[in-house]
């Protein structure tokens, strides 16, 4: 993937970062872009405002609780709250202990988000660049990449299909 602004870390309290592969991480997020309200969202979702969040850093919190506001109400979630988020941006946000999947853009155009799977396996691949992802080989197979849907979010929670497992690699 090539990401502009890249941050992968975890919610444990002092986790180190290890030099292996994303997925022994509980949660991942890879984020490309910049939140213009963070104070605002601090204050609607009760974080911390004296903390300088980054935008992974931001995700990764609303995520760990569950997206929900000050009140506690987690009703119409994640939706809610990414709408309330202002900025270019895009993100990927993976938990490999519950193979929960949310990847989202923003409205504006300048946060380019694609996705595709790959045709040797079928493993969902998200870029910034549509180069990145392969190319379809044939009407069959799967492969290629697709412009993600500005303003939109996609999500997994990983129950739907008990079958396949995701994860997560470099590729």
């Amino acid at each position: 993937m090539i990401f502009h602004f890249l941050h992968v870390d975890s919610y444990e309290p002092g986790y180190d970062l290890p030099r292996s592969p994303v997925n022994e991480l509980p949660v991942v997020v890879v984020c490309y872009g910049s939140v213009t309200n963070t104070e605002e969202i601090c204050q609607l979702y009760g974080l911390d405002s004296k903390i300088e969040y980054s935008p992974a850093e931001l995700i990764r919190e609303l995520y760990c609780r569950d997206f929900a506001d000050a009140d506690r109400d987690t009703s119409d979630q994640p939706a809610t709250c990414l709408q309330a988020i202002i900025g270019d941006w895009c993100f990927v946000l993976f938990d490999a202990a519950t193979q929960y999947l949310l990847a989202a853009q923003s409205a504006a155009p300048l946060a380019p988000l694609y996705w595709g799977c790959a045709a040797e396996d079928g493993a969902v691949m998200f870029s910034t660049e549509p180069i990145v992802l392969p190319p379809q080989r044939s009407p069959s197979a799967c492969g290629g990449a697709t412009e993600f849907p500005h303003a939109c979010y996609f999500e997994n929670d990983g129950f739907q299909n008990p079958t396949y497992e995701f994860g997560s690699i470099f590729r």
